[in-house]
Order: C-alpha cells, then sequence, then structure tokens
C-alpha cells in the first residue's frame, strides 16, 4: 500500500492548467480577429459544457451518501462499541476513514475564474504550461489558434469525465466503508429469534 494524492485534486489542476490554455487561445484570437467567437460559435459550445458539467456535479450531490442529513445519522447506527471511547485500536482506523470520507471537502479549482492570485501565479511559473501560452502569444495564424481552441476543449471533456469517474469510485468506497462498519448484531439476534419462534432454528442447528 502507497499514500498516493487525490486524483480529483491532480485532476482539477489539469483542468485549471487548460482552462488557463483556453484563456490565452480567447485572447489572442480577440487581438488577431474579433469576429472569431461568432464564427465558430463559442457561445453554443460554452452553453453544453456548461450544462454537461452541471449534470455532473447534480448527479454527484443527489447521491445519498453526499447528503449532510445521511452523514449526520450514520454514526447512530454503529454499535456502542464502535464509539470514541470504547471502541478498540483495531476499529479506530475503520471509523476514521469513514468520517474522513463523509466529512464535505473543498472542491478542486478548475477554472481560471474561481482561482485565487496565488494560485495563477504558481501556475504560470510551470515551465510546460508557460511554454505552451508563449506559443500561443507569438502564433499569427488564426486557423492555427481556433484549432488550438478545440483541442483544449476536448481535453476539459475528457478530463472531465475522469473527474466524474473519480467521484464515483468515492461513492462507492463510502457505501462499502459503512456496510462493513454496520452493526449487523441486533437483525442477526432477532431474526434468529423468530426463528425459535417458528420451529426453524433447531432443525438448522440439530
Amino acid at each position: 500500500m502507497a499514500l498516493i494524492r487525490d486524483r480529483r485534486l491532480v485532476l482539477g489542476r489539469k483542468m485549471l492548467e487548460r482552462d488557463h490554455l483556453k484563456t490565452q487561445v480567447e485572447r489572442r484570437l480577440d487581438t488577431l480577429d474579433p469576429s472569431w467567437r461568432g464564427d465558430m460559435r463559442v457561445e453554443k459550445w460554452e452553453e453544453e459544457y456548461d450544462f454537461e458539467t452541471e449534470r455532473a456535479s447534480r448527479r454527484t450531490s443527489l447521491s445519498p451518501l453526499s447528503s449532510p442529513k445521511h452523514g449526520a445519522t450514520t454514526p447512530q447506527n454503529h454499535s456502542p462499541a464502535s464509539s470514541p471511547t470504547t471502541a478498540s485500536p483495531h476499529t479506530m482506523p475503520v471509523k476514521l476513514g469513514i468520517s474522513a470520507l463523509l466529512t464535505p471537502e473543498p472542491r478542486p479549482i478548475m477554472t481560471v475564474r474561481d482561482a485565487p492570485p496565488e494560485l495563477m501565479r504558481e501556475l504560470e511559473r510551470d515551465p510546460a504550461l508557460s511554454k505552451e501560452v508563449e506559443s500561443v502569444r507569438e502564433q499569427l495564424k488564426v486557423t492555427a489558434l481556433t484549432d488550438l481552441w478545440h483541442r483544449v476543449q476536448e481535453e476539459k471533456k475528457v478530463i472531465r469525465r475522469k473527474i466524474e469517474e473519480e467521484e464515483e469510485k468515492r461513492e462507492k468506497y463510502k457505501q462499502e466503508l459503512l456496510r462493513r462498519k454496520y452493526d449487523y448484531r441486533p437483525f442477526i439476534v432477532e431474526f434468529m429469534k423468530r426463528l425459535d419462534r417458528v420451529g426453524l432454528l433447531r432443525p438448522m442447528m440439530g
């Protein structure tokens, strides 16, 4: 086993880099050909992208494990032995793992408009990205820039899908952790009592 960075944060950083490059391409195109947005129907592209992004966010927020109500009531489903004061050292890591997964986390910053100045300054110091931006600023061909704009848009879609996959995997991890931690003893005891009442328990044991 090894500790790795949250993939959502890594992908969020890549998304921010692509958004920064897209912004630079648009500024350069505005200088070379002010009518390019209408020619390329940029507004329609942006609407479709925003719609897909919002739909993905809605899908995540509607997950049963994403609601604060669920996170608040989950500890009541655990057995008394799993409370912080009585839990054994062997049960604590699981409980802490569940708490970490159920705690609301900051979303990765993925757009230039949401990024604080210090993050943008850090981004601009990235050698590979700086090289791409410099190439854009020196580009004189509108067609080359519009092709790049389309490519960056497609790259952002791919990254967005990967982030969705990471969110779905995280939801599955939450469900699995909760399933492992849930106290099934009351159900088992009650089930065995009912079997005994209807005369089925002894034959099964016999």
